[in-house]
């Protein structure tokens, strides 16, 4: 993950921090900051989501372990992509194939998988 990424705070899609609205849903990012590049020291992300380590990382994402801490603090992966250096399309691409494995996995049902 690249620390000048904005993250919209309406779909949670990763914007280049010269970007005023998010590429994907529209939404200004004015109210938006960077993610910070030590994220376990700060405040939850989208006011919601306490990291507490990244588990992996690897072609344009990372993936974190969290607490949801409006259910309870239940343990949720949390998986950041990074478009930074990315053609518009290819931008649309890496968000569509994020989605699309979010939705794949929602049907999973296994103690090793994180559940969507």
């Amino acid at each position: 993950m690249i620390a000048t990424d904005r993250y919209c705070s309406s779909c949670g899609a990763a914007n280049l921090s010269t970007a005023s609205s998010c590429f994907a849903c529209g939404q200004s990012l004015k109210i938006t900051v960077p993610l910070p590049q030590d994220v376990f020291d700060h405040a939850l992300l989208q006011q919601r989501y306490r990291i507490l380590a990244q588990l992996g990382r690897g072609g344009s994402s990372t993936v974190y372990k969290a607490e949801d801490t409006l259910l309870n603090d239940r343990l949720v992966a949390i998986k950041a992509i990074s478009l930074r250096g990315l053609k518009p399309q290819e931008m649309i691409d890496v968000t569509d194939a994020c989605t699309r494995e979010g939705q794949r996995s929602s049907g999973l049902k296994h103690p090793n998988v994180p559940q969507v």
